[in-house]
């Protein structure tokens, strides 16, 4: 990382360790933690279509408070595998494949992703922010954010998370996006981005929990970078909109969150409009009786719990079929038209025709998520082992993971093993 006195210069790709503070004001709940993490370019993306650099990250959570923490998912997991025979488990292991296959059919039939990104999203909301980041020449209210007891409070939480995280139990982890739309002073160079200091940026963020309760979380706002006295880079996310889906329907939803969509002023002159601004462009209420077909029979396969925390199945011949696999379906996507082209050939524009049909079934993940997952089995894992499989909540992880990574990275990415690297385990 480099620093001047207007940006600040993050590498391309190099993964990075960094520690993290969250409190939520819609929910009630405060949260640190430490995360492992890329920087890298966001040429198309499902969350914006403004958006030119992306983070992709897993976090371990190391302390939690609040009255919503709960481990119904975990218990249901834990007390199948506890009742499920050797034979039971070795057919699982068998049909894994099968059932990868189901669950990317039933994604890409239901168009799942686009209504998770819609539900999240109020357009209104969205004018809003990119009016307020813009105003002033990116300025507007950064005095008063930059100096605030809410920035200096979380700041000091988030230092306290990377002192005490080596020695802390993860309580869980979370898989994380965080989308940078272009603004001015943002630009990208081959080797680095250049981010403006003290600058509002439209920022979205996601987030998915898959143990011991099981989420998709979202997030919409302005991000803030700066440096303190340390050196230290510092981002500061302040959201005006919050979107909790409870994505568990085989535990009892009593005393939970329901899924909801929060809507916040985005500055103190901002009145929140009485109506909801979400689009509805892919809810489809008349395929819900399909829909619900396709899920019973995908769910009637059995899930194998063991498969994202085994080390032996992804063999560097695996690996070199992957890779060049990824490759050809990349470009079958660019001469099939979902992506325009740029001036590099391992990234592309902006995209066309439709994001998850392109991406999905041009990308490639249709038809090597069966054979990637087992690669890419430590980002995919939950902190408590041996609880979750490769389910829908997973492949929304997968296939946004398939679809922004640069295509020349994405095999990198996905076989590192440091996505958990000094992390402890809950027992």
């Amino acid at each position: 990382m480099i620093v001047n006195i207007t940006h600040v210069m993050i590498p391309r790709n190099i993964p990075f360790t960094f520690s993290w503070a969250r409190g939520n004001r819609a929910t009630g709940e405060d949260e640190t933690g430490m995360s492992h993490g890329n920087w890298m370019s966001n040429k198309f993306s499902s969350i914006s279509d403004r958006a030119v650099i992306g983070l992709a990250e897993k976090s371990h959570t190391v302390s939690y408070k609040g009255n919503h923490w709960h481990t119904r998912s975990a218990d249901r997991a834990r007390s199948i595998v506890k009742h499920r025979s050797g034979d039971a488990n070795r057919h699982a292991s068998k049909m894994r494949e099968i059932r990868d296959a189901a669950v990317v059919g039933y994604v890409s039939m239901t168009s799942l992703g686009a209504m998770l990104v819609e539900a999240g999203q109020d357009v209104v909301n969205v004018k809003k922010v990119r009016a307020y980041a813009a105003a002033e020449n990116g300025k507007r209210g950064l005095v008063d954010v930059v100096n605030s007891s809410r920035w200096q409070m979380l700041g000091a939480l988030a230092h306290e998370a990377y002192a005490r995280a080596p020695n802390a139990t993860s309580l869980k982890s979370e898989n994380i996006c965080l989308h940078l739309e272009k603004a001015p002073g943002l630009t990208l160079t081959d080797t680095h981005f250049h981010i403006p200091l003290r600058q509002n940026i439209v920022a979205y963020r996601a987030l998915v929990v898959n143990n011991p309760f099981r989420t998709f979380n979202s997030f919409t706002g302005v991000a803030v970078f700066d440096v303190n006295e340390a050196g230290e880079l510092e981002v500061y996310h302040s959201a005006s909109t919050y979107f909790l889906f409870q994505f568990d329907p085989f535990i009892s939803q009593a005393g939970l969150l329901p899924s909801t969509l929060w809507v916040g002023p985005v500055d103190a002159t901002d009145v929140v409009p009485p109506v909801d601004g979400r689009a509805d462009r892919h809810a489809n209420s008349e395929g819900c009786i399909v829909f619900e077909t396709a899920w019973k029979a995908l769910q009637a396969i059995p899930l194998d719990y063991e498969r994202l925390w085994a080390t032996d199945l992804c063999p560097g011949s695996k690996q070199l079929f992957l890779k060049k696999t990824f490759v050809e379906r990349a470009q079958f996507a660019i001469d099939a038209g979902y992506f325009a082209k740029t001036n590099s050939k391992n990234n592309w524009g902006r995209f066309g025709k439709n994001f998850w049909n392109g991406s999905l079934a041009m990308l490639g993940v249709g038809s090597v998520v069966s054979h990637s997952v087992d690669c890419g089995n430590s980002i995919i894992r939950s902190d408590w082992t041996g609880l979750n499989g490769f389910d829908v909540l997973e492949m929304t992880v997968w296939g946004h993971f398939f679809g922004e990574l640069p295509v020349d990275f994405t095999m990198t990415a996905m076989v590192s093993k440091f996505w958990n690297d000094g992390i402890k385990l809950p027992s």
